[in-house]
């Protein structure tokens, strides 16, 4: 009975995987350094007559993904927070024949280098059934001027998570800053002098990207900042 169940595991896989095709062949994103968000669009197409619940995994390479990058994933339900790596099994996707589009996005937070990652559809909210699999290669890259890089290597913002205001050490190159919320809308800029306490308890509680320029405005470090609330 289990070898039965196994090669019909097997079977089901198999057949789904020849029915799913995506766009483009190869998928690569290229992200600048000093981007705070790499869009890739990934055109998914089902090719049977078939409605597939599916769920999906993103695995990250564990010899070359960089500690402190970050991703996203847009499915067809929502666009998951920072580092959501799986759907949960209450929201799986349906997908029937027809090209659906799916997002993934890659936040390199100033930090360079070159991995891999792999989405993987299933068809059971177990994981058990592989469906198919995109791989995507990831390049974080830097053109910025390396004075600006050395800079920024000493530079924290405090405190952090923050509820009212944040200030940043080691900031005598840094003459402005702006904020930027996980869609990359920028939402504050601050004009910034040593010492300064920067405001934002108007904002939203969340994660926000802070950017940090020099006076010819070349972003010298790109950080995250946790707004909370801790009011009653």
């Amino acid at each position: 009975m289990r070898y039965i169940f196994t090669l019909l595991t097997f079977f089901i896989a198999f057949n789904g995987y020849c029915q799913f095709s995506h766009k483009p062949d190869t998928v690569v994103i290229n992200a600048h350094i000093d981007t705070l968000i790499t869009k890739k669009k990934i055109l998914i197409t089902v090719d049977a007559d078939t409605t597939y619940e599916v769920h999906w995994t993103l695995f990250k390479d564990s010899v070359t993904w960089k500690k402190g990058w970050g991703t996203q994933v847009c499915d067809l339900n929502l666009c998951y927070l920072e580092n959501k790596d799986e759907n949960p099994k209450a929201i799986p996707n349906y997908m029937g024949r027809g090209t659906t589009a799916w997002y993934v996005y890659m936040l390199p937070y100033g930090i360079t280098g070159d991995s891999k990652l792999e989405l993987v559809l299933y068809g059971d909210e177990d994981r058990t059934i592989e469906l198919y699999r995109i791989p995507i290669d990831v390049h974080a890259f830097n053109t910025t001027n390396t004075i600006n890089v050395k800079l920024g290597n000493d530079i924290v913002l405090y405190p952090n998570p923050s509820e009212e205001y944040f200030s940043v050490s080691n900031s005598r190159n840094v003459e402005k800053i702006k904020l930027y919320n996980m869609l990359g809308k920028e939402v504050k800029t601050f004009f910034h002098y040593n010492n300064a306490q920067h405001l934002i308890g108007d904002l939203k509680s969340g994660m926000y990207l802070v950017r940090m320029l020099d006076k010819n405005d070349k972003i010298i470090k790109t950080a995250k900042l946790n707004k909370i609330h801790t009011g009653a």
